[in-house]
């Protein structure tokens, strides 16, 4: 029994599968793709698997020349190349019917492992078809809704419409829209007009139509604007809006739902002539767009010199100081900075400024010095007189050899140059947006 059992295995062992024809000649007809998948022995752990798979790609390239071929005329506005876009079909339509992929046969020699597949056309097509037809109720379905009220939704809506169809768009869709009493039309081409229109259908008012401010102060100034539909001239509400001073983004906002959005003016800390630029902010108004970041409205920036009226008392003791050196300095500084004007009325800035100096009793001190102290306040204040900042120093020493009147003066430069250092560290801290 023995001996039997081991010529029954060496008779097995010596035989030899025969290999099949379709390893070296294709095998096609005209109901099937078939798909040929070869793998390694020594490469792969899981050989069936990965053959199965290398077949299925195998269909999947052959569907993609199927599309390619049926390809009539259709508008791509993806940046995709054909290849690309039947590639990418062609791998969801195989998705789709993977169910009905048939893995009909396999084979093995010493190097390689093979797997036939094939793909029944006719349930593919048939498949497709009520793909494609749920998807065209779907997108007809959005594109109602987006024209029943146009908004942020209307982008978000048709996007939705062009996607639901995008998988089926290597034929004509011809559908009759509006549903009740509509036009025999081209769907994806007219999902693609309706997103540009309502686009470009955008506009803007706003107010004012310039801005005029002080620079290098601050400005309570604000732009209001009006989004709405230039066709109707209803509000339109949702639309995301970004504003550009130069390279620099200043503000966002998203249009309310009466269409109004609101910025506050930036601060202004030179004297060049701007713009501020609206525009659509599309990356939040589409998820994947190849739309140009629409430029809405331009709003001119027209910053000048601040008028400043200066008021001030300067006393040496109970004296005036005729030249006003605090009154000169201030001018001076502001006139470098600001180029500020200066008048009497109808200020944009009012400063005042009080300064006085006061003797110590006793004669001179124990270095024969004359001392005399000073005290000054400056307050600056707005157009409306509010107060923006103020300053103040007291008790400022001054000394002369000479006399209290010197001593005086000298109390009175000690301040000046005190105030105006200090002047410049509260204009950098306060005159901020």
């Amino acid at each position: 029994m023995k001996a039997f059992f081991s010529l029954i295995f060496f008779i097995l062992s010596c035989y030899k599968v025969p290999e099949p024809d379709w390893i070296k000649n294709t095998v096609s007809d005209n109901d099937h793709w078939y798909g040929y998948g070869v793998v390694e022995m020594k490469n792969t752990a899981n050989l069936t698997k990965e053959a199965r798979l290398r077949s299925i790609e195998d269909i999947a390239s052959q569907i993609s020349i199927d599309i390619s071929s049926n390809f009539k005329r259709v508008i791509i506005e993806d940046n995709f190349s054909i290849n690309e876009y039947t590639k990418n079909i062609s791998s969801f339509r195989l998705s789709e019917n993977i169910q009905s992929v048939e893995f009909i046969d396999s084979y093995r020699d010493k190097n390689n492992f093979y797997v036939l597949s094939r793909l029944n056309k006719n349930k593919y097509y048939e498949t497709i078809r009520e793909k494609r037809s749920i998807a065209v109720e779907t997108a007809l379905n959005y594109m109602e809704q987006a024209d029943k009220s146009f908004g942020f939704s209307t982008f978000e809506l048709l996007e939705k419409a062009e996607n639901e169809i995008y998988n089926f768009i290597d034929v004509s869709i011809p559908v009759i829209y509006p549903k009740d009493g509509g036009k025999l039309q081209q769907l994806y081409p007219l999902i693609k007009y309706k997103i540009s229109d309502y686009y470009n259908r955008i506009n803007v008012n706003f107010n004012p139509q310039k801005i005029d401010l002080i620079y290098g102060f601050p400005n309570d100034q604000s732009i209001e604007l009006l989004v709405f539909d230039y066709k109707s001239g209803l509000p339109i509400p949702g639309v995301p809006l970004y504003y550009l001073l130069g390279k620099d983004t200043i503000a966002t906002s998203i249009s309310s739902n009466i269409g109004k959005s609101i910025i506050k003016v930036p601060f202004m800390n030179d004297n060049f002539k701007q713009t501020i630029d609206v525009i659509i902010d599309h990356n939040k108004l589409f998820e994947s767009s190849n739309y140009n970041n629409k430029v809405l409205a331009t709003i001119p920036i027209l910053p000048r010199s601040p008028k400043i009226s200066v008021k001030s008392i300067e006393k040496n003791y109970s004296n005036p100081i005729i030249t006003e050196p605090i009154t000169q300095s201030i001018k001076l500084f502001f006139q470098k900075k600001y180029g500020a004007i200066f008048v009497k009325e109808n200020a944009d800035i009012h400063i005042n400024v009080n300064a006085s100096t006061f003797k110590l009793e006793g004669g001179k001190n124990e270095y024969g010095l004359f001392l005399a102290h000073g005290n000054l306040s400056l307050n600056i204040l707005n157009s409306k007189k509010q107060e923006i900042f103020s300053i103040s120093f007291n008790n400022e020493l001054g000394r002369s050899f000479s006399n209290y009147r010197l001593a005086g003066l000298d109390a009175i430069d000690s301040l000046n140059e005190k105030m105006i250092k200090n002047l410049k560290i509260k204009l950098n801290s306060f005159f901020v947006n």
